[in-house]
This record gives C-alpha cells, structure tokens and sequence, in this order.
C-alpha cells in the first residue's frame, strides 16, 4: 500500500515538474516574442504590440514583465507615459524579487520633469544598492558626488566609484579618475588619474575620451582660485576661508538697487571649496513695483535680457535659459536655466556692493548646477543707466536682435519701429515650411520684446523673419 502511494506522488510530483516547465517555456517564449516586437529584432517594430504582451504577462504575475512594464508606462512607449502606473509595477516587481525596480523608481523620482525628489530617489537608490544592484552603487556615488538628495561627500563617492571602476563599469572609472586628477575624496594623482580615465575611454565612454583632451583638471584654475581670495577680502567676506563657496543669508531683497552693476562670477566644485572658473559679469537692473528687467552679460560674450520678480527672499528669473562652455562641454556647450538669485546689498561710501548666490539648473541633467558665487558693484556717482525706458540699456546694434542663438526652447526677439508698422514673425525651415507665426498687428514707434516658446521644435537651422512696412529682416537661429 505505502508502495503504491509513494509511486503516485512521484508521478503526481513528475507531472506538476512537467506542467511547470511547459508553462516556463510557453511564458519565457512570450517575453522573447514582446521584446522581438519591442526591439524590432527580426520582425516590424511594433511599441503597442509590446506594451500588449508584457501587460498580459504581469497580469499573470511574471516579475520580469512587471519591471518592463514600468519603464513602458513611465516613458510612454507603446502605451501614454503614466507614472502612477510605472510606480505601481515597479513596486510589483521588487514585491517579486525584481531589485532592479527599486533603482526604476528611483529614476521615477530623480528624472521627473516638473519636480525632482532627490532624496526619495537617493533612498530607492541606496535600497538597490543594499541589495547588491550595480548600476544603483554607482548612482549613489554619483549622488555623493554631486550632493543630491544626500550630504556632498567626496570622500564616500570616491569609494564607490572604486567599486564600480574595479567591477568594469566605464562610468564608474570615468568618475574615479576625476577624483584622482582634481583630488575630490582622494590625494590628487595624475597617474592614477590617467589610468582610470585611459580604461574607461578604452570602453568607448565619451566623458572620458573628452576630458583626456584636456590639459588640466578643472581644479586646476589658478586665476579663479586667486580672484575668488580677492573678492572674498575685499567685499565683505573677510572672515571667510579663502577660495571656499560663501552662501550669503538674504534679510533685504525687498530693497534690491536697480543701476549697472559690474563684477565677477565665479563657479565653485560640487563641495563649494575650489573655484574652478571665473567670468566677468555686467548686471543692468531696472525695477518696477518689483518686477525686474534688464541685461546679464557675461564675458563680453553672452549678453541676455533679463525678466524677474522678486520674493520674499530671493530673484525668481522668468524663463531664462542660456548656452555657455565649460570644461566638460569645450565644443557645443551646456544648457542651463536660471532658477533664483539670494543677493545682499550694502553702500561704502560712494561704492554700493551687490554679491549672492545665483542658482542656476541643468537642463540636460534635469538637477542643480555647481554652486555660483557673484560680486558686482556699482559706484553711486556713476550715471544710471535704468532710470527712463528699458531699451536704452544697450543700443542695439540691428533694428532686429535674437537671443539665446543657439536657443533651447525660448528665443526671445527685440526689434526697434522707426515708426508705426504691421508686424509678423515667422520661423521658417531653410527649404521655405513656415513652423511658427505670430502676428502682432499694427504697432506704435518704439522698442519691443517678444518671446518665442518652441518647445516642440526639432533640432536644426532655421530662418527667423520680422516683417514690418515694406521690410523683412532674416536671421539665421539655431534650435539645439
């Protein structure tokens, strides 16, 4: 009797394996068929069939589907971008053992468009970190280094770093051979620098390949480093720490002065203890019932007008965004946008002394660039250039100006009327297509500003034209 019992739970236990197995390969053969359709891997893309068949699939409860499912929802592929719903399956999936879901809920968090959560993201990070996942151990390094979401921590992310670097990963080495030439969390080292930064180019990682082109670290910059200890002993910063990022506490932006204001920039590392390149700056506010206009112009080279408001506490500039190069982008450039401004004013006589913070935001990155110290002054006895209207602030040397060129998703055009006129703006293709048209109607004499939000604009050449009376004026822009 036991003899024929244990024979049938054999044989009981050998058909469950069997139908295990059969269900196995019948639900691994889906995933192969979702991600051929995904991938367009020897068949017609197909984004909506994919969402389909991983949507069958984590219906079901398979953890794999779940993760991908998330990504598909939070990315809108195949299916319109949701992001309570790519929550929802990543967390699914890490209830399934999926660790990698934690590191997809992180980038939920960090890569939001409207409002980052850098701590939430740094905590769904660490969690995959803990659970051995290596692509979130280097995102924590990277959080150290930089300080999102957590204490700036040279020292932490460079172990990391080493992690990563020694595991193979070409990011990771990338970082770590920074850390070793500018001496962020280690001794500096040029050796060990090269090393690390020659491994990573070797794996086609572009940073890298980059920054061996460069002669120098960019903790390297003398003149900043020199004119930040100036600046810091003659503008009341005296008991600062030289060359060290001073955040400067704003109790009077209600009283910000308006006139022309000149100075220096300077910009800080990610820890605000090294100034690492300095630009001269040119500051034209002019304030009316505490709406802010006027020019920033930095280096001769990037001249920009300004729109703002004030606060409680600081300078919130309207939709401004510009180009400008830095060590890491020698070539193209990077996007930044301005965010906000703590600035503090204080007269010495005949001199008044703006300095503060000015934050600004990459738009690449979507996270808070390095720290920004600026220091302007202006003498009191010097002619106010703000008193009247705006536009005498710079004669323009066109009857048509537009700034940023290149430009992200603003440009803004200035114009002068000599006299009454209709006026269009077009933007057209190169080939003739018009892709933007505003009509403004029949205008008085004078100066006018218009911005031009084009969000949704390709990348390429395009012909601007301003037509008013019997003329047009053509600019060449470039939409990065």
């Amino acid at each position: 009797m036991k003899t024929r019992v244990l024979l049938f739970l054999t044989v009981a236990c050998l058909k469950l394996h069997a139908q295990n197995n059969v269900s196995d390969s019948i639900t691994e053969a889906k995933l192969k068929e979702a991600k051929k359709y995904l991938m367009g891997i020897g068949i017609p893309k197909d984004e909506t069939q994919a969402f389909s068949l991983y949507n069958q699939l984590a219906q079901t409860g398979n953890p794999k589907a779940m993760n991908i499912l998330g990504k598909l929802y939070a990315k809108g592929i195949g299916v319109i971008s949701n992001e309570n719903n790519a929550f929802y399956w990543f967390t699914k999936a890490t209830q399934n053992g999926i660790v990698e879901g934690w590191y997809n809920i992180a980038l939920l968090y960090k890569e939001n468009v409207n409002a980052p959560d850098f701590e939430k993201a740094f905590k769904y990070f660490d969690t995959a970190a803990n659970h051995g996942d290596e692509q979130s151990i280097y995102a924590i390094a990277y959080m150290h280094y930089k300080g999102l979401g957590c204490q700036q921590d040279y020292n932490k992310a460079a172990s990391l770093f080493k992690k990563g670097a020694v595991s193979g990963r070409a990011n990771s080495m990338y970082f770590y051979g920074l850390c070793w030439r500018n001496g962020y969390g280690l001794s500096t080292n040029q050796d060990s620098a090269k090393y690390w930064l020659q491994k990573s180019a070797k794996k086609g990682y572009k940073m890298a390949i980059n920054e061996l082109a460069t002669k120098e670290g960019e903790n390297n910059n003398i003149q900043a480093r020199t004119l930040s200890a100036k600046l810091k002993n003659d503008f009341l910063t005296k008991n600062s720490s030289l060359n060290k990022f001073q955040k400067i506490e704003v109790n009077n932006s209600s009283k910000v002065v308006t006139g022309e204001f000149e100075g220096y920039l300077i910009r800080y590392d990610w820890s605000g203890q090294y100034a690492i390149s300095s630009s001269k700056l040119q500051l034209k506010l002019f304030n009316q019932n505490g709406q802010l206009s006027g020019q920033w112009i930095e280096n001769d080279t990037i001249n920009l007008r300004l729109n703002a408001h004030l606060n409680s506490s600081s300078i919130v500039f309207n939709d401004m965004e510009y180009n400008r190069k830095d060590h890491y982008n020698m070539k193209k450039g990077k996007n930044y946008s301005f965010k906000n401004a703590n600035l503090q004013w204080s007269q010495n006589k005949d001199t008044m002394f703006l300095i503060g913070n000015i934050q600004m935001f990459s738009i690449k990155q979507n996270e808070p660039d390095k720290p920004i110290f600026i220091s302007l002054k202006r003498y009191v006895g010097k002619p106010d250039v703000t008193k009247g209207e705006i536009t005498t602030l710079t004669p323009l040397k066109d009857e048509v100006n537009a700034y940023p060129n290149p430009f992200v998703n603003t440009i803004t055009v200035d114009f002068v009327l000599k006299q009454k006129s209709d006026v269009q703006i077009h933007l057209e293709t190169l080939d003739g297509r018009i892709v933007y048209e505003k009509k403004s109607g029949m205008l008085e004499s004078g100066a006018y500003t218009f911005p031009l939000y084009l969000k949704n604009l390709s990348s390429a050449t395009y012909l601007l034209k301003v037509f008013y009376g019997k003329t047009i004026h053509t600019t060449k822009v470039v939409r990065l």
